[in-house]
């Protein structure tokens, strides 16, 4: 996964030496496709660990919580800018090489530690759900290997 992730940076540094357009939307298909083909190994804890960075929930995918980062006030199905497209394309080459970096520390079982801390310690209604799921789940694990608190 290294090796991807590698590239995915690169690419998105310098599109235009891996496809044939240099706008962020193009840039992201390529690397979802990639991924895909991949099933979900280039990519896997990316979207959670995006989401356990930042204050929000979001039921975007990768891409749309990047742009939502950069450009909280624009709608992420709106078309990018030129400029736009590029600082966006940079924002994503960093999040990346932070992801690499957790990746390295922790590896995937840090970030989904950090990101069910995230989910657990939220409020608002929208995480509501998920909270509730991720709380049956630990007590069913701790009624089945008769863990008491």
């Amino acid at each position: 996964m290294d090796h991807e992730l590698t590239i995915f940076i690169s690419l998105s540094r310098q599109p235009r030496m891996y496809v044939q357009s240099d706008r962020f939307d193009a840039v992201c298909a390529y690397m979802d496709g990639y991924d895909a083909a991949l099933r979900g190994r280039v990519l896997n804890g990316f979207r959670h660990w995006l989401l356990s960075e930042g204050d929000e929930w979001s039921n975007l995918p990768w891409w749309g919580i990047v742009r939502r980062n950069l450009f909280p006030d624009q709608n992420p199905a709106d078309a990018l800018s030129k400029s736009g497209s590029d600082e966006a394309l940079e924002a994503l080459a960093c999040y990346l090489e932070q992801f690499c970096s957790c990746i390295k520390v922790g590896g995937l079982q840090a970030i989904y530690a950090k990101y069910n801390a995230w989910l657990l310690s939220r409020t608002d209604d929208a995480t509501a759900e998920f909270r509730d799921r991720i709380l049956e789940i630990i007590d069913s694990e701790k009624r089945r290997h008769n863990i008491e608190e």
